[in-house]
């Protein structure tokens, strides 16, 4: 069934939305996404894979300090030897 008119194209505006945010699939476009669509049919999704995303990025930084905390140890080392 096809739905036209107003309620017609926001559902294609939403999904057009939705499959251009899916292809950029960063951070700060699913925040955009959810702030222009937050009561869309594609919102519980669009929340777990930001969710998702942050976590990744958490994990990243937590990743990138320690490698940096064991790099400058590892000079700290080689000045005092």
């Amino acid at each position: 069934m096809q739905v036209s008119g107003p309620v017609g194209s926001d559902l294609a505006a939403n999904q057009q939305d939705y499959e251009q945010t899916h292809s950029k699939d960063t951070i700060s476009a699913w925040k955009n996404y959810l702030r222009k669509h937050p009561n869309s049919e594609y919102e519980k999704q669009a929340r777990q894979r930001l969710s998702d995303l942050e976590e990744i990025h958490q994990r990243e930084l937590e990743e990138e300090r320690r490698r940096k905390i064991a790099e400058d140890e590892q000079a700290c080392r080689s000045l005092t030897a």
